[in-house]
């Protein structure tokens, strides 16, 4: 059975309502490929052809269409997640599966060649890194927060104390902490230190933490950037915890029109640097009218946004750009 050829790969996971957001915006004529990796192996299959001389084939088995992926129009990266295994595999082998089922997933996502990527997988993985983040963002003209990153429990309780003000302590990977996958999860939102806080700093030793500046701020923005777009929406949060990260509590969103000249070419220049086609970036705006940028998420979320500012319309210049791509080839 040959396998069917597809305009466009998309990435990501079977229940993110964004991908579903953006393929009902596109002509319905597109071969789409959805590799829901969080249903392989259990639902579908992937396998590699080396042929002497030639290079490899990659196939994707949905269930349902059996498609050759390996030179794809475009491939959308979205986002990973964890391989579905089947129920009935022994819990002794599940350790095992996994790490064999994310190795042919990583294999497959960096051996497939399309013409363009929206965003290329390799270069979002390095991207994805706080760390690297942090030091280009400053290279490009950003402004960010006075910042140390340790599990070094002396050298955090000396930085703490040399900061004129308050500290936030914060994640560097994920904010949540425990209860993956199910309904009785704990995060880690960013939050001041309290004095006792600061000279315990509990569990350090066992994860690093990001300590950071603490920033004064009128308001924040969330840009959410797709090709050479940026589109920029307000935060409002209310009083109380939702002032150290507004994730935690009520906040308002609206559009504004456009980001400063000065840094809207900043954050054009390090998603250059990172190369990143779409990010949801992060920025406190102070009360002096200051751009503190915080992060730039490869994978960020914008239906939320949508609901609200039904002017920020991301899932269809996401359908654009695709569609875009494909038809300038």
């Amino acid at each position: 059975m040959s396998a069917t050829q597809c305009d466009i790969l998309v990435i990501g996971t079977s229940i993110d309502s964004h991908v579903n957001a953006v393929r009902e915006l596109l002509p319905t004529e597109m071969q789409v490929a959805h590799l829901a990796v969080d249903r392989f192996p259990k639902e579908s299959s992937l396998s590699v052809h080396y042929k002497e001389g030639s290079y490899p084939v990659l196939e994707f088995d949905d269930g349902g269409t059996r498609w050759d992926i390996s030179a794809p129009r475009v491939a959308w990266f979205r986002r990973l997640g964890a391989p579905g295994l089947a129920d009935s595999l022994d819990e002794k082998y599940r350790a095992f599966a996994l790490g064999e089922a994310e190795q042919l997933i990583d294999g497959v996502c960096r051996l497939a060649r399309p013409n363009s990527w929206v965003n290329e997988y390799s270069k979002t993985r390095e991207a994805d890194n706080k760390l690297v983040q942090l030091h280009l963002a400053r290279q490009c003209g950003l402004l960010t927060p006075e910042t140390l990153i340790t599990n070094d429990l002396e050298s955090a309780r000396t930085w703490i104390s040399a900061e004129d003000g308050p500290v936030l302590a914060k994640s560097i990977h994920s904010p949540l902490i425990a209860g993956h996958g199910d309904a009785n999860r704990e995060w880690a939102f960013s939050h001041v230190l309290t004095a006792l806080e600061g000279l315990q700093l509990l569990g350090l030793e066992h994860a690093p933490a990001q300590l950071q500046q603490f920033v004064p701020k009128a308001y924040e923005l969330r840009v959410t950037t797709v090709g050479d777009r940026h589109f920029v929406a307000r935060i409002d949060t209310s009083r109380g915890s939702s002032d150290e990260d507004w994730r935690r509590g009520e906040h308002e969103v609206s559009a504004t029109t456009a980001l400063p000249h000065h840094v809207g070419s900043a954050l054009n220049r390090l998603l250059f640097q990172l190369g990143l086609r779409f990010a949801a970036s992060d920025f406190i705006v102070t009360p002096n009218g200051d751009y503190i940028f915080l992060e730039a998420n490869p994978h960020g979320a914008w239906l939320w946004i949508e609901r609200q500012v039904p002017q920020y319309d991301v899932s269809a210049a996401i359908a654009a750009l695709l569609s875009a791509e494909i038809d300038r080839r």
